[in-house]
């Protein structure tokens, strides 16, 4: 991957909550988008204890992603990447600030030129352990937009 630098770096402030366990977050987001986006994504494991889904056709404008999914992209550790204006790739990041009510977000690409939206986005989900990402694949490959709940063993 090439190396990114910062195009856009803003504040955005959000309700102070309790942070749930990473994968909880991961699969709200995952549900959020995949019922927004009526698309159920394609997931992916990586050799680096990473899971990767993927929302092909998908397009938002990324100041308003942020706003909407960024509480739970910080919470869960999560990075999105995927195409920015142009022929460019983008990276968006989210970071809960100390005080637990603003979020740190920052838009990335190769150029540092600003954006405005992003597509056919990819989230970049990490797992703690090797041995949980079956799991984990198994758990967020079974979130439809046809379905409000998942059926999920319980260990």
């Amino acid at each position: 991957m090439q190396k990114k630098a910062a195009a856009w770096s803003g504040e955005i402030s959000c309700e102070k909550m309790d942070i749930p366990h990473p994968l909880v977050s991961a699969v709200n987001l995952v549900y959020l988008l995949t019922s927004s986006l009526d698309c159920a994504p394609v997931i992916y494991p990586s050799a680096d204890n990473e899971l990767w889904a993927y929302y092909p056709n998908s397009c938002f404008v990324c100041e308003e992603f942020l706003a909407s999914y960024g509480w739970f992209m910080a919470a869960a550790g999560i990075t999105v990447y995927g195409g920015a204006d142009g022929f460019e790739s983008g990276k968006l990041t989210a970071e809960l600030n100390a005080n637990g009510n603003s979020l740190h977000c920052t838009k990335l690409n190769v150029s540092a030129t600003d954006y405005e939206t992003i597509r056919d986005i990819a989230l970049k989900i990490p797992v703690q352990a090797a041995s949980d990402l079956p799991e984990y694949q198994r758990l967020l490959s079974a979130i439809s937009p046809k379905c409000s709940y998942i059926a999920a063993e319980r260990t």
